[in-house]
């Protein structure tokens, strides 16, 4: 059974009898069939071979591929062990200096972003609630939008080009939209993109449930199926973590939230 939990794919060899005994090649693959493992059952008699639930099966992961094209980096020398253990610590180590160098990058990044959509958002009030029609104006809102937000610049390139030259060198329509609407809009972009990251957690929580409700209907098949203890102890346990890392993760957004 705990092949069978911990398995991607199942190959197994049964001649199409029943079990003989508990745990035997029967009785587990009709478990693994509950579980919707997917499975190659090859017939000790014939050889012919029957694959089942293989629609599922997926082949690689493009987060190890990415993890696995990290640079590597230097591995402290230490007793000779194995291969297998010196490869894995090489992994850790060169996956921990890429999370170590890069979160600060990333952390310093969204915090530039969010300073940019701010100041941009100042400069485009400031000049239409206090007629600050400096050419400087626009062009630092330019250079904010051009850092945070990309779909801005035509807006924003546009009205500096014509403050700038001070006169008109577009249709009125495009007046219009890209001069009186363009600044009014752009701030409510910028708070749209923001927007976008609580979106995004909330898309995150649907998987998370989705989730725990695969994995706890995996454990109450799996304890319906053991017939010790100690198998039952250990299906239970399992259970208890994911429910636990759930809590723990309630707890800190719920947390966070009274805290801000």
């Amino acid at each position: 059974m705990e092949t069978v939990n911990h398995s991607d794919l199942l190959v197994t060899f049964w001649d199409g009898e029943p079990s003989r005994g508990r745990g035997g090649t029967a009785e587990i693959i009709a478990y693994a069939r509950e579980l919707g493992r997917r499975l190659i059952i090859v017939d000790a008699r014939t050889l012919a071979v029957r694959r089942e639930n293989m629609e599922r099966l997926k082949v690689g992961s493009r987060h190890m591929a990415g993890l696995n094209q990290l640079p590597g980096v230097p591995v402290p020398s230490s007793p000779p062990v194995d291969p297998g253990h010196d490869r894995v610590r090489g992994f850790h180590l060169k996956v921990d200096h890429a999370a170590t160098h890069g979160a600060p990058h990333f952390r310093r990044l969204i915090t530039v972003t969010f300073g940019l959509h701010v100041l941009a958002t100042g400069l485009a009030a400031a000049t239409l609630a206090f007629y600050l029609h400096h050419p400087a104006m626009p062009w630092g809102n330019l250079l904010c939008l051009f850092g945070a937000l990309g779909i801005a610049l035509v807006f924003t390139a546009s009205y500096a080009v014509h403050s700038t030259l001070g006169h008109p060198v577009a249709p009125p329509w495009v007046e219009t939209w890209f001069f009186g609407f363009g600044p009014i809009v752009r701030p409510l972009l910028a708070a749209a993109c923001i927007s976008l990251v609580s979106i995004n957690d909330l898309h995150r929580r649907v998987a998370r449930y989705k989730e725990m409700r695969v994995r706890l209907e995996a454990a109450r098949k799996e304890a319906a199926y053991v017939q010790t203890w100690g198998a039952l102890e250990r299906v239970v346990a399992k259970a208890e973590r994911a429910l636990l890392q759930e809590v723990f993760e309630w707890h800190s957004i719920t947390s966070f939230t009274e805290s801000h």
